[in-house]
């Protein structure tokens, strides 16, 4: 058997400490490689965000503003129907009046006659009222004997 004496660290060549350090030099690149992946991967989803968000409130902006029409053509329309019906009552109104006044002046009318016809001739319902021997009672005649 063989014994191999433990080497010290002074005792390591070269290049076996040259070797070490590469593999330790390049975990530490892939390392801050992997770091500056990954930091670019935030400040993409950070812009791609910050995106989305200008778009949200752009689109809010355009809702606020549709809404904003739809309520003052509601308004307009609402006016619109008040006027209608105001002008349809007052046309409704109109019409009435001036029918009742055509009524009434024919009522008066009526009403004058009939106060004239009542003043210049007196209307008899029987004949027994010109005899006075005779009296009508609902119609039939009650004949006095002398």
């Amino acid at each position: 058997f063989f014994f191999f004496k433990q080497k010290t660290a002074y005792e390591i060549s070269a290049c076996l400490v040259g070797s070490e350090m590469c593999i330790r030099d390049r975990i530490k690149a892939q390392e801050a490689q992997q770091q500056a992946q990954l930091e670019r991967l935030r400040r993409s989803q950070v812009q791609e965000n910050l995106s989305s968000l200008r778009k949200i409130e752009q689109l809010e902006s355009e809702l606020n503003e549709i809404k904003l029409k739809n309520e003052q053509e509601k308004n307009k329309l609402r006016e619109k129907v008040e006027d209608d019906t105001r002008q349809l009552l007052r046309q409704q109104y109109q019409e009435t009046s001036s029918r009742l006044e055509v009524e009434m002046s024919s009522i008066n009318k009526y009403l004058r006659e009939e106060r004239q016809g009542n003043q210049d001739c007196l209307l008899y319902t029987s004949d027994a009222a010109d005899d006075l021997l005779c009296v009508d009672l609902g119609g039939r005649r009650i004949i006095k004997k002398k």
